[in-house]
């Protein structure tokens, strides 16, 4: 009986990671379709992601309920429940992304025929901020402090490109006052890359805390969490 309580309460933790992942999976998904909504002004596949964004809600309320029934049922400790109090705040992270998106929708909708200002700076930034999310999902899915690590550093290059595309952007519309109804949206689908890029940094923190039982939120560098985890590691 002992073996087989055990084996199912694996099963809830693992079925907690997949609807953590499958989370994940949607967010990144909704994200690469909105860069056609940006680019292209396709109405249909905005509309679609904005009502996708239920589906994301669904699984985060799953996802909660899954956590309250294990640590009430199951009282994890330790590693276990580092884990689920991570998965906890990680998928509150991704819901706030999907809410990210589809502002990027309704940003980009608002453009409608109006002329667009140079963008070509853009596709790189949501690339950037669509492979953080792969990232840390990967890490998250093999318990992978190194990438998660890679993931917070990596974070100043997309702020780097937020500051210098909204200040093109605000030049431009400076110079060229038919640009302002485009740029205005713009402004804010850029916000809103950057900010789904600092919530990649928040799931990432998690990580590290989750495998490590370090937590590195408010560690005043990267340098200075990088030694706390190193120091750690050699006490093993």
């Amino acid at each position: 009986m002992a073996l087989h309580t055990t084996t199912r309460y694996d099963e809830e933790l693992n079925d907690l990671r997949s609807h953590v992942l499958s989370m994940g999976e949607r967010v990144q998904a909704s994200i690469g379709n909105a860069t056609k909504v940006i680019f292209e002004q396709d109405r249909s596949i905005a509309q679609k992601i904005i009502e996708h964004d239920k589906a994301i809600n669904d699984l985060e309320m799953a996802c909660d309920e899954m956590t309250c029934t294990l640590l009430v049922r199951r009282q994890p400790a330790g590693s276990d429940l580092r884990f689920v109090i991570a998965c906890n705040k990680i998928v509150t992270d991704l819901e706030r992304m999907g809410d990210l998106v589809a502002g990027i929708c309704r940003s980009s909708l608002r453009i409608g025929n109006h002329p667009l200002p140079d963008l070509d700076d853009l596709p790189l930034m949501i690339d950037k901020v669509r492979q953080q999310l792969s990232l840390v999902l990967n890490a998250y899915g093999r318990d992978d402090t190194q990438a998660a690590m890679q993931v917070i550093e990596a974070d100043d290059e997309i702020d780097r490109m937020n500051a210098q595309i909204y200040q093109s952007l605000l030049d431009q519309m400076a110079k060229d006052p038919t640009l302002i109804s485009a740029t205005i949206p713009m402004t804010s689908i850029v916000k809103n890359l950057e900010r789904i890029g600092d919530l990649s940094v928040s799931i990432a923190e998690m990580v590290v805390f989750m495998v490590s039982g370090k937590d590195i939120r408010h560690i005043s560098s990267l340098n200075a969490a990088n030694r706390m985890l190193n120091e750690e590691e050699g006490r093993e």
